[in-house]
């Protein structure tokens, strides 16, 4: 109830604790927005497709192979929110090998965190594990091997070696380069990517969530007012006893006199 006393307007005790109660659902409300946000966001994985002739800007094949260092199952949605440059390679081909120079540099320039590679021998029924392990030591491949046991290059039309995709963070084909391709080039196609990839988050973000920066002041402002007039509720009720009390010991005194 809204109570008109001494020409201001003063909030009673229910309609404050209504109010109270309002306020803590809509903080309660806003507290789930990183959920939100991070559901709204990840559900862009299931948007990776399963189709053969991959083109630049379609989402990327979704595969699953042994990594041969540590042997153990690795997927191509593992690296999700990385860029990822797929190298298609054989052990017998000198160009590739001259590519391992440029991705062992690539791979030292950025952070694990930003970009990930992913280097595929193409020799499935030709070579061995341990023959393909042993001549990724020998050219100090230090970063993810995986041999096509599943037909990769035939999925993503690879005609000529080295072959090397990439794809942005959300595992779209950004770029395809076939043949030895200096580091320069290639810096420039992660950098514009990674850049990009910033540019639509903030976006994205905003988008998302403007509705939140509309209403989150607006819940301040109401927290604020409620605050302020319940301190007054407070403070009046403290100089009514007050009051009351002085009355009554003036009445006292009264008494006395009179006997």
């Amino acid at each position: 109830m809204l109570l008109l006393k001494n020409n201001e307007l003063i909030i009673s005790g229910e309609c404050y604790m209504k109010s109270k109660i309002f306020l803590l659902a809509l903080i309660l409300l806003g507290s789930l927005i990183p959920f939100i946000t991070f559901v709204t966001s990840t559900t862009d994985i299931q948007m990776i497709r399963i189709s053969p002739n991959i083109q630049e800007d379609d989402f990327g094949i979704d595969w699953t192979l042994k990594e041969i260092f540590s042997d153990r199952a690795i997927s191509f949605r593992d690296f999700y929110g990385k860029v990822v440059i797929l190298d298609f390679f054989a052990t017998w081909c000198v160009p590739c090998i001259e590519s391992f120079g440029i991705l062992r540099d690539l791979n030292a320039y950025y952070s694990s965190s930003q970009v990930a590679i992913i280097s595929i021998d193409i020799e499935y029924t030709e070579k061995t594990e341990a023959e393909i392990e042993q001549f990724a030591q020998d050219n100090e491949i230090d970063w993810n091997v995986v041999i096509d046991s599943v037909s990769l290059a035939d999925d993503y039309s690879v005609l000529s070696i080295p072959s090397f995709f990439i794809f942005d963070q959300k595992q779209k084909l950004v770029k395809i380069y076939t043949g030895v391709t200096n580091f320069s080039t290639m810096k420039k196609t992660i950098d514009d990517t990674l850049d990009n990839s910033n540019q639509r988050s903030v976006s994205e973000f905003w988008s998302k969530n403007w509705f939140w920066f509309v209403i989150l002041p607006i819940i301040l402002t109401i927290s604020t007012v409620i605050y302020v007039q319940r301190r007054r509720i407070i403070q009046q009720q403290k100089e009514e006893r007050q009051k009351k009390i002085d009355d009554m010991k003036q009445r006292e005194r009264k008494k006395r006199l009179q006997r």
